[in-house]
């Protein structure tokens, strides 16, 4: 297997734009590298502004009033003897509780909870926290809720 030079074609920049180093292609098998090294990603992401804690406090009480208003309304259905509905309206209150877990996960973080903590506090791994419910991924979710 040959190895690149820097500058061939395939090669990218690197995603910080204070970085001009090139990033070689990849021949093997996964995700590609956005970054020329880790330190450079790490402080790329540093340099992005951060949402203020009081904000991801105010953004996660307004999406936990909404999951309990949807988790209310499976109870009249409930009553009624209509499984059906109740299992349409629970339904939807699930996709509001994963966009509760991310907004509770990102507020834990603005406060400066360690991630290990949070996946502790989730019985969940390190990793199945950094996978599922990574920065980006909590961003993404409040983005598609409030429309920005």
């Amino acid at each position: 297997m040959q190895s690149m030079d820097p500058g061939q074609e395939g090669d990218v920049p690197c995603r910080n734009p204070k970085c001009p180093n090139l990033i070689p292609s990849q021949s093997s098998s996964g995700r590609p590298r956005l970054y020329c090294r880790d330190a450079c990603g790490s402080a790329y992401r540093r340099a992005q502004p951060k949402t203020k804690v009081a904000d991801s406090h105010a953004y996660a009480i307004q999406v936990a009033e909404e999951s309990a208003r949807a988790f209310d309304e499976v109870l009249q259905p409930t009553r009624e003897g209509n499984p059906l509905e109740a299992l349409r309206r629970i339904t939807r209150a699930r996709l509001r509780d994963d966009d509760l877990i991310a907004a509770l996960v990102q507020q834990a973080r603005h406060q400066g909870v360690k991630g290990e903590e949070i996946a502790k506090a989730m019985n969940i791994t390190p990793d199945t926290l950094s996978r599922t419910f990574s920065v980006a991924a909590c961003e993404r979710r409040r983005s598609r809720r409030t429309g920005t």
